[in-house]
């Protein structure tokens, strides 16, 4: 239960930034530990819910626009 709500906020997180957050901002924002963000936002892009672009040494995580 906890999992799906955390994939939740992390969407809903995703949304209100259209231009992508990176898994440091994700986790501050949210509270999450850093290594848990980038486990959450790694499943996403697997699944093609988001995609990941370089930035950098920074990795931006946003959700897919595809259809």
């Amino acid at each position: 239960m906890a999992r799906e709500q955390e994939d939740e906020t992390i969407r809903e997180l995703l949304r209100k930034n259209p231009k992508g957050l990176t898994i440091e901002e994700v986790s501050k924002k949210l509270s999450l530990n850093r290594a848990t963000a980038a486990k959450y936002l790694n499943a996403f892009v697997l699944t093609g819910q988001a995609e990941m672009r370089m930035l950098g040494s920074a990795k931006l995580f946003s959700l897919t626009q595809r259809v």
